[in-house]
């Protein structure tokens, strides 16, 4: 993996840790609070676009083989979908 790739890794790592703690060091209202889980949402997204960028750069079979690949493709479908319900409720 190149190191451009793993620097945004590191940062956003980072900046999710650092809303999380903040986010759970303020008093817990009876609401949702939709900045977490849109921020881990897109997080997730992310992560797994840049696993298949890594896997189709590093092929050496056909990618559709690798069970990872489908795990990663139903948690892309899931967090994509469920995104926009997360930051608007």
């Amino acid at each position: 993996m190149n190191t451009g790739l793993k620097k945004i890794i590191f940062t956003f790592s980072i900046l999710f840790s650092t809303v999380s703690i903040i986010d759970f060091s303020r008093p817990h209202q009876d609401s949702f609070d939709s900045l977490p889980a849109g921020l881990s949402a897109t997080l997730i997204i992310l992560y797994s676009t840049l696993f298949f960028y890594e896997q189709l750069n590093n092929a050496k079979t056909v990618i559709y083989d690798d069970q990872r690949f489908w795990v990663i493709v139903a948690f892309v479908i899931y967090f994509s979908g469920t995104f926009f319900i997360f930051i608007f409720y």
